[in-house]
């Protein structure tokens, strides 16, 4: 028998900046693998951290004296399971982040404290036959103790209501679980509504359905193109349902924690099967025991957004990215990913299918298609009687405009309220005003902090800065001339809510960050839209996806052109995203729908493509542009952003990168940078950005994997806090 290896040594990952594993000693010699993934508390310079264990070994480069031994370990299960562990490295070395920082952006924030949080106590529990023979005369000294066991031979199953009922603590209760006389038991079933019939596919819907089910049993990546209301989430479960017949898990990603309680509501009705979400709204504890039933398989459905991707799923059969095109699957700050990309490689990790639904499809998923990458699949009319809605677009040029809605928007809004329907205006710009303007010296009131106009706020009125938080009164006068003419400028969500309720006598939802308080207060607006009751919702892009509102069957989209002239080349494509997913939320139902957008510029070719013709011609178009600029997808960016309270330092630490990185450049990298970033200021501290872009993504990787020891000595020495964004997708922030 070969003897066994006896580990003295722990490689550690720590949630530090630094892309390295730290040796330390073990509390004693051990033959167990099982200490692999579980956390420990260890001395790392003047304090302790909590780190996780990823490999034992029999030596370390450093001498036994400079090795620290580890204080403690924390659990007797493992934190980090070996597939998520494979993940963890596999972003850490595409995205060049730190493994620590990468391990503890995948587990739930509780992870990070010494003490777990513990399951919800019990509140049921039923006798044991040792307790049925007891008599209770034995417990004359212990009167409460005799009723408690009385109760539970009498009833044999008791929750806390029935003891609180009759007055016993769970002091009392205790001490018959302590005897063995009673035990906790599940809670009886719940009588639930039959499980909803599912509805019968249209012929697009079942050939999708088909097409997809063909190929379950291996890694296929399907990008499933729906225009809005064509039915993809019905597609999406019939999979799922084949699925759960196999016993295995479902991951159903979607982009914004407003979409779960519509998305919860539809899986829950037509599948009896432990269902959690996973989002940022849950607290630490909720979160960790949602987090605890996904990894041990009590969970069978799982629901949640971005970081949802990294929930251990011993019997992950699919994963679905909802809204794959959607923005807020990439993160930029911190440990930078894109959890769409994350999960395709997590599904080919595991040889299982996933499926991209969307139906403004970004650019790089259409272009993989072309390459043959992913799977194509269409849905490309409405699902049961629903049409598509008329679109209709209102010059605003020489238009008589009362607080940005022009006259025939007014009279289009009159007309569905009297004819009981709902009406959705669009406003991409939360608060009052966008800048306070003085008319003396026009002067904008801006942030000391950001390089950007501080937002008028009605509701109390102030002026916040969106970007750093910071919060003023709104002054008398100009703080540059000291005039008392100032003025609001542009349009937000509080100012429209205002002119409609001069023009409007029915109520009216406002639905933006600052609407939103809570995790209750989003689901009591859906409530409320949901009542079919004539109304106009004014939202920024929370209303713009995914929602089912029936009775809305008028859009208006006040301002279209924000998009048209911006100097990031991906404004177009967000542009036509959001106006095709807004136009979405009209006539989903029986009732015909109408979108009017408002422009300046009702000839701009790319409004034209996009509203006369659909969003797939409209991204041909946008692809045959990116393709001549040698832009992305067609080729590949790598993005460090450097900021510091004195401007040259963020500027020196990149032109370090620069020169560590360039020196032995092929001719097919391009450099860009140092250059200011679009906001050269951002709550106090100033930001550079320096750009490397490639047609070959592998030579990118190839250069920040040889220079990558020559960076973290960058990052140890510089003056300015530098970050690596790999396949940025706003170059703006």
């Amino acid at each position: 028998m070969p003897k066994q290896i006896q580990y003295t040594i722990a490689k550690i990952a720590l949630n530090v900046p630094f892309n390295q594993l730290f040796d330390y000693k073990l509390i004693k010699k051990t033959t167990e693998e099982q200490l692999l993934g579980r956390r420990v508390f260890v001395p790392f310079r003047n304090q302790t951290k909590i780190g996780i264990i990823i490999a034992l070994s029999e030596h370390s480069s450093y001498s036994n004296e400079q090795l620290k031994t580890i204080e403690q370990y924390l659990d007797t299960e493992s934190a980090v399971e070996s597939d998520s562990l494979k993940l963890c490295q596999w972003l850490s070395r595409y995205y060049h982040q730190p493994l620590g920082q990468v391990i503890f952006t995948a587990l739930p924030n509780a992870f990070k404290k010494q003490k777990l949080p513990k399951a919800n106590r019990a509140n049921h529990w039923h006798i044991t036959e040792l307790g049925q023979t007891i008599d209770k005369n034995e417990l004359k000294r212990s009167p409460q103790q005799a009723r408690c066991l009385s109760l539970f031979q009498q009833h044999h199953r008791c929750s806390m209501t029935i003891l609180n009922q009759h007055q016993i603590t769970f002091s009392v209760l205790k001490k018959l679980l302590d005897k063995n006389w009673i035990e906790d038991c599940p809670a009886p079933p719940i009588s639930l509504p039959a499980p909803s019939a599912p509805i019968t596919l249209n012929l697009e819907q079942q050939q999708a359905y088909q097409s997809i089910k063909q190929r379950l049993q291996q890694f296929h990546c399907t990008l499933l193109h729906g225009i809005t209301g064509s039915g993809k989430t019905e597609v999406y479960m019939y999979i799922i349902e084949h699925i759960l017949q196999q016993g295995k898990q479902v991951l159903f990603l979607i982009p914004e924690i407003g979409l779960t309680s519509q998305t919860v509501k539809r899986l829950q009705a037509r599948f009896q099967v432990p269902l959690v979400t996973l989002h940022s709204n849950l607290t630490d504890k909720e979160r960790y025991l949602a987090w605890q039933q996904a990894k041990h398989n009590q969970a069978k459905l799982i629901i949640g957004t971005r970081s949802a991707v990294f929930t251990p799923l011993p019997q992950l059969g699919l994963i679905i990215i909802d809204e794959e095109h959607d923005t807020s699957f990439k993160q930029h700050e911190k440990t930078c990913y894109s959890a769409r990309d994350v999960a395709i490689i997590r599904a080919k990790q595991a040889q299982i299918p996933i499926i991209l639904g969307s139906a403004t499809p970004s650019l790089e998923s259409l272009y993989n298609v072309q390459q043959k990458r992913y799977h194509w699949l269409s849905l490309p009319k409405r699902a049961g009687d629903a049409l598509i809605p008329q679109i209709g677009i209102i010059n605003l040029k020489q238009q008589s405009l009362f607080h940005g809605l022009s006259l025939p928007l007014r009279t289009a809004i009159t007309e569905h309220l009297e004819a009981g329907h709902q009406v959705l205006l669009f406003v991409n710009q939360r608060g009052f005003a966008p800048v306070l303007i003085c008319q003396q010296c026009g002067h904008g009131l801006s942030c000391s902090r950001c390089s950007a106009y501080m937002i008028q706020h009605r509701d109390p009125p102030h002026l916040l800065c969106h970007h750093c938080g910071q919060r003023t009164t709104i002054p008398q006068q100009c703080t540059h001339c000291q005039s008392p003419t100032l003025k609001p400028i542009g349009y937000g969500t509080e100012r429209i809510e205002e002119a409609l309720q001069q023009l409007f006598e029915v109520p009216i939802q406002r639905v933006d960050r600052d609407t939103i308080k809570n995790k209750h207060s989003f689901s009591k607006i859906l409530a409320s839209i949901q009542s079919n009751q004539p109304q106009i919702l004014i939202g920024t892009q929370m209303l713009a996806k995914g929602h089912h509102f029936p009775n809305i069957t008028l859009v208006g989209i006040l301002n279209a052109d924000n998009g048209l002239y911006s100097h990031d080349f991906r404004a177009c494509e967000k542009m036509g995203q959001l106006i095709v997913q807004v136009a979405g939320r009209a006539g989903r139902a029986t009732k015909p729908g109408t979108v009017l957008v408002q422009t300046y510029q009702p000839q701009h070719p790319k409004l034209q493509l996009l509203l006369h013709q659909n969003y797939l011609v409209f991204a041909e178009q946008l692809l045959k542009e990116r393709a001549a600029a040698k832009l992305p997808p067609y080729c590949y960016q790598v993005l460090f952003r450097s900021e510091a309270s004195v401007k040259q330092h963020a500027h020196n630490t990149l032109e370090a990168i620069k020169s560590t990185l360039c020196q032995q450049a092929p001719k097919s990298l391009d450099v860009f940078g140092p250059m200011v970033a679009p906001m050269e200021k951002k709550s106090g501290q100033y930001r550079m950005q320096l750009l490397l872009q490639s047609p070959h993504r592998s030579i990118l990787q190839k250069i920040l994997t040889e220079q990558s020891q020559a960076l973290e000595k960058i990052k140890q020495n510089a003056r300015s806090r530098w970050t690596i964004d790999v396949d940025p997708y706003d170059l703006n922030i």
